[in-house]
């Protein structure tokens, strides 16, 4: 407004009206730009055969998941000392398998983990006889047959 006549001068027009839209308008194109560009999610269905050294059966297995999704491992076929788990990741990427050996499913004799890898199969030998509280044992990679 003008002080002299009262009349509207233009002047407050952009902050009064087209600020506020701008704003918007800029998040908006933001919010769309985040969406398009977001990680998509790919899952991976993974395998991993686990062993104890000791002869012991395994309790369970984590799968500790790098980019997220951890979660216990299904059991799907014992042969011998060996047991077949798998397990859905949410999003492909690195892992740890962590197995108990002995125990129970919630108590483990000997907690055990393998180093990180991305392979949708492993065969682990875990040295649960290594096992020295509070660090767990190591798993080893054996070759795929």
């Amino acid at each position: 407004m003008n002080a002299d006549d009262g009349s509207d001068d233009g002047r407050d027009t952009f902050t009064g009206k087209w600020l506020p839209l701008t704003i918007l308008l800029v998040l908006v194109v933001g919010w769309i730009l985040l969406i398009l560009t977001l990680p998509k999610a790919t899952p991976l269905v993974i395998t991993a055969d686990v062993s104890c050294r000791s002869g012991v059966d395994v309790a369970s297995v984590w799968i500790e998941a790098a980019r997220g999704g951890s979660g216990w491992a299904t059991a799907v076929k014992k042969d011998g000392g060996t047991t077949r788990y798998t397990y859905k990741l949410p999003f492909a990427g690195g892992y740890e398998v962590r197995a108990g050996c002995g125990g129970t499913s919630d108590n483990w004799s000997a907690p055990t983990s393998s180093r990180a890898d991305d392979a949708v199969y492993r065969r682990l030998l875990c040295d649960d006889p290594a096992y020295r509280a509070p660090n767990p044992a190591p798993c080893v990679d054996l070759p795929t047959r």
